[in-house]
């Protein structure tokens, strides 16, 4: 992102954190925003209250830019007690990586848990975010994706989703960085019961940081 892209993405996530009902952002630069609240979404999984967003223009002088407004799907206080039930499960998954553990230890752990806890049901309840795994255990390529990005982020781990599409249809990975180095990481495919392939979870590592 440039500067200008950059300075609108710091006002509406800090926006969105807040919850507030209408984010002033400083552009009026339609394809700014498309890309920011993309960007947005890729980096930060944990965003499990919002599905989509509204915006208008403002022309008034000195007030020129968007409104936007998010669509929570939850009230602040809703939020903030799901986001304590999370943060618990989360906690006690990672203190399970031993403290030395390398960036590679680190993201096979995230592979592994991920398919090792959580099946892929293509119909489960908030499959689109981190509720259908943390919470339900039941998820699809999104809720694992967003998953992923929000371990990472406690690991101190730059990751991010990757939206795209197969021959399939609509799909999501991850981009991981590791010692400086970018690396691709689609869990759903490396989980064996995917396609109902199998009875039972089960990892294939032929997914888990590949590069280009």
């Amino acid at each position: 992102l440039d500067e200008t892209s950059k300075k609108v993405y710091d006002e509406l996530y800090e926006g969105i954190i807040e919850m507030e009902s209408t984010i002033k952002v400083s552009t009026l630069d339609d394809k700014v925003l498309s890309d920011v609240t993309e960007c947005i979404a890729a980096d930060h999984g944990e965003l499990f209250y919002i599905d989509g967003y509204s915006y208008t223009k403002t022309g008034l002088i000195g007030e020129s830019g968007f409104k936007v407004s998010p669509n929570y799907t939850m009230k602040k206080s809703d939020r903030d007690a799901m986001q304590e039930r999370i943060d618990a499960i989360v906690n006690s998954w990672l203190s399970e990586i031993p403290g030395n553990a390398s960036d590679y230890e680190k993201s096979k752990w995230v592979y592994e848990t991920l398919i090792n806890r959580v099946d892929y049901v293509a119909n489960a309840p908030d499959n689109q975010n981190i509720i259908s795994v943390f919470i339900n255990g039941q998820t699809v390529c999104q809720g694992y994706s967003n998953a992923a990005t929000y371990l990472f982020s406690k690991l101190g781990i730059q990751s991010f989703v990757v939206p795209g599409a197969t021959e399939t249809g609509l799909h999501a990975w991850n981009c991981v960085r590791l010692d400086n180095e970018y690396y691709l990481m689609d869990i759903t495919w490396g989980n064996a019961n995917y396609g109902e392939y199998s009875d039972a979870n089960k990892v294939s590592y032929n997914m888990l940081n590949v590069t280009s």
